[in-house]
């Protein structure tokens, strides 16, 4: 979590996908630490797909597609696999830094608009 916390502006505002407001890296951090260490612990990510588009010089919008299975809800009962979509704002600025993101899981009814649901 620390390589990617990088990746995070210091000043980040991060919208998990159970709608948990993180503000600033620290908080990004202290979270993922804790999920990857109790219902993340074995799961497994995958980018099905992105797209980015310059938004004004040095900024862009980003979304990736991603699927994960093997996380667990707070009882530790193991979740159906689920697919969701990333909204990130990026800078491009001393490389790509996430300024914003907001994470949103897919209902059942909803497919992709970039890959195929499986």
């Amino acid at each position: 979590m620390g390589a990617m916390a990088t990746s995070i502006a210091p000043d980040v505002d991060f919208v998990t996908v159970a709608g948990l407001w993180l503000c600033g890296r620290t908080e990004f951090l202290e979270q993922h630490r804790k999920l990857h260490g109790t219902q993340m612990r074995e799961s497994r990510w995958t980018t099905l797909g992105s797209t980015a588009r310059l938004a004004c010089s040095g900024l862009a919008l980003q979304h990736v597609e991603w699927s994960i299975e093997g996380d667990r809800d707070l009882d530790d009962a193991p979740r159906l696999p689920r697919l969701g979509v990333f909204t990130w704002v990026v800078s491009l600025d001393a490389g790509p830094t996430i300024l914003a993101a907001h994470n949103t899981n897919l209902a059942p009814h909803v497919t992709h608009r970039l890959t195929l649901k499986t």
